[in-house]
Order: C-alpha cells, then structure tokens, then sequence
C-alpha cells in the first residue's frame, strides 16, 4: 500500500486545490479540510485493499474449506469480497465458517 497511499494523498490535494480557487480568502480554509480527508480515504482504501486480499486468497477455498453455515455456498467472486470484507471487523457477520484448521488458525 506503501505505493498507493502517496497517490491517493497528491490526488486529494491536487482536487481541493482546484476545488478551492473560488473560494478566495477563505482558500486557506478550505485546503486545511484536505489533511483530514487524505486520512480518512487513505483507511478506506486500505480497508478496500485488506478486503480485496483476503478475498482472493478465500475464493479458491469457497465451497471446499470455506462454507456457508447454511445452505448452498456460493463460489463467486462477489461472494469472496463478501465475506473477505466482512471478516475485518470484530463482529464478524457473514455466514461462512472455515472447514478446514489452516483457515480456523488465529494469529493471536
């Protein structure tokens, strides 16, 4: 990500910038809004980034050692970013569970 976070933050700059010109006197405040959002997609790209990795490492296992709690288990790609996606959070609310113990390892 070390790649993508400096063109994501000369990007939002170079947009507040030219979002700034008819602003005037008050350009200083509006370009001092532009830190604040650099952080804040820089976390959603990163969340985007962490959802679409496990999702390709989770969807060739789809239907074998990863499998809907009910039901039939979707192989689809759309399905891996799903539950790659949902599986950042602590909740945790997708109904796949891993069948196999090298996908039930915790890190911690």
């Amino acid at each position: 990500m070390e790649l993508v976070s400096p063109v994501v933050a000369r990007t939002s700059w170079l947009v507040f910038r030219l979002l700034s010109r008819p602003f005037g006197r008050h350009r200083g405040s509006v370009l001092s809004l532009c830190g604040p959002v650099i952080l804040i997609a820089l976390i959603f790209v990163w969340a985007a980034g962490l959802a679409l990795g496990s999702a390709l490492i989770m969807h060739p296992h789809l239907g074998g050692a990863i499998r809907a709690s009910q039901g039939a288990t979707p192989t689809d790609f759309m399905s891996a970013l799903y539950a790659g996606a949902s599986s950042l959070s602590f909740v945790g609310a997708s109904d796949f569970k891993p069948q196999s113990a090298r996908f039930r390892r915790s890190t911690c």
